[in-house]
């Protein structure tokens, strides 16, 4: 047998002990690729994870490495340093043959598979309950300074009440009840008051939507923005993100729709950044918040990071996670909703107001499979029809962009199409769909 495929059978061998040690709550996965905040990647033979959250990464090593150990520590340390990992451990084929090293050691510590379990758990006792008040000062004191303004500061103490806050005390966990959790989110996020927005898109986007006459929302799998799937998990998860299964699925029932603000019509740096080149469309949309639910559909705004290794919002988010008292621990349920409302600093002139719509089985919606062209990138699609009335956005105009060729014959064919299709109200058959009013751009 070769070395190859005995430390394959190890490998195999040592997850499906960890599987049936650590519990329900616990995934681990074999050959994945754990990535640092800052864009470094590493390939680990395991990686355990709690919660989504990586946990820890295992690297399995030849026995005669407990040696080098002695005389170069710091060998794998690195590894498990830029990979921004909590805990890292090197197993070298015996269950007396763990190293492991945890954040902020500068060694390995030699430790038995029990005493690896314990370290990954890291089971505490719970104490008595929380006095709610006092939860609420604990919390608001881990507000970064910057953010502490006395809104802000108001709208997350007035959660802290009787039936907005639950104890589980088995597990020691605390959070929010749904519409609270809901809540302390949007207070997090720009305070906006949205009635009416608008979406550069392609033309081609304009003609299918009278054609088929269906609002499309697309995976954010597949979105410019390379983090979109983990930057706020990478930046609340102590550095270090992997996609499992679990992961994968999650962001796949994901759709989003990136409008902006309607005061952004017809706008020469919107067209030319969004609508390819001021050749597509300005679609505006009113907004039914009735059906904005909080269930399935979620719009809001989106908070930018102020710079590449400050997000004050994801700072206080951090924050709570790693707070203890007693054994207790804060955690967020809806956490895998509205990090997707959190984006980078380098994608803050996007201004963006996010539509999400996660998919549950309880509603039928058209989906279908697309090969993305700008991306390269297999992504799926979620089909609204129009004529339902479960859509939040709704198209009350277009204007279609300065550099369009053809531009007022496709402005006079685009009207009498949805006159035929009746998509767009109208009063004059001429007058839904209009040429941007910019004239001197090319």
């Amino acid at each position: 047998m070769t070395y190859l495929a005995s430390q394959k059978e190890c490998v195999e061998k040592l997850r499906k002990k960890f599987l049936k040690t650590l519990g329900d709550n616990y995934i681990v996965e074999t050959n994945t690729e754990v990535s640092s905040f800052y864009g470094k990647s590493f390939m680990f033979d395991i990686v355990i994870f709690k919660n989504n959250k990586v946990v820890a990464g295992i690297l399995v090593k030849n026995f005669f490495l407990s040696v080098r150990l002695i005389c170069k520590p710091d060998q794998y340390i690195n590894v498990f340093k830029d990979a921004g990992l909590r805990c890292g451990i090197l197993y070298l084929g015996k269950d007396d043959e763990f190293y492991l090293w945890t954040d902020g050691n500068w060694r390995y510590q030699n430790i038995d598979f029990d005493g690896i379990v314990n370290s990954l758990k890291d089971n505490r006792p719970v104490g008595e309950p929380i006095l709610i008040d006092d939860l609420a000062v604990e919390i608001l004191s881990l507000l970064p300074d910057k953010l502490d303004d006395v809104e802000c500061h108001h709208r997350i103490e007035q959660l802290f009440k009787e039936g907005n806050v639950n104890m589980d005390k088995l597990n020691g966990y605390i959070s929010f009840n749904s519409v609270a959790e809901d809540f302390f989110f949007k207070t997090l996020l720009p305070q906006k008051k949205i009635s009416k927005a608008c979406r550069y898109t392609s033309l081609q986007s304009l003609f299918l939507l009278l054609k088929d006459k269906k609002h499309c929302m697309c995976s954010l799998t597949c979105m410019n923005d390379k983090g979109e799937t983990s930057y706020a998990d990478n930046y609340v998860g102590n550095g270090a993100y992997a996609e499992n299964y679990q992961i994968l699925e999650e962001n796949n029932n994901c759709y989003i729709l990136s409008c902006c603000a309607d005061s952004k019509q017809d706008d020469l740096t919107m067209w030319r950044l969004y609508g390819c080149d001021a050749k597509g469309v300005c679609l505006r949309y009113k907004v039914n918040e009735k059906l904005v639910d909080n269930k399935s559909f979620f719009f809001a705004p989106v908070s930018y990071g102020s710079s590449e290794k400050e997000h004050l919002e994801l700072e206080f988010i951090n924050n709570i996670l790693n707070w203890t008292k007693n054994g207790w621990r804060f955690k967020f349920n809806r956490w895998h909703i509205w990090k997707h409302f959190f984006k980078s600093y380098l994608f803050k002139d996007e201004n963006e107001i996010r539509l999400l719509y996660v998919h549950n089985n309880d509603i039928e919606i058209e989906k279908c499979w697309i090969m993305d062209s700008k991306n390269s990138i297999a992504s799926r699609l979620c089909l609204f029809d129009i004529d339902k009335d479960i859509f939040p956005l709704k198209v009350y105009s277009a204007i279609i962009g300065p550099n369009c060729n053809q531009q007022a014959s496709n402005v006079a064919q685009f009207n009498y199409m949805n006159m035929q299709q009746k998509v767009i109200p109208f009063n004059r058959w001429n007058e839904a769909i209009v040429a941007s009013k910019i004239r001197d751009y090319r």
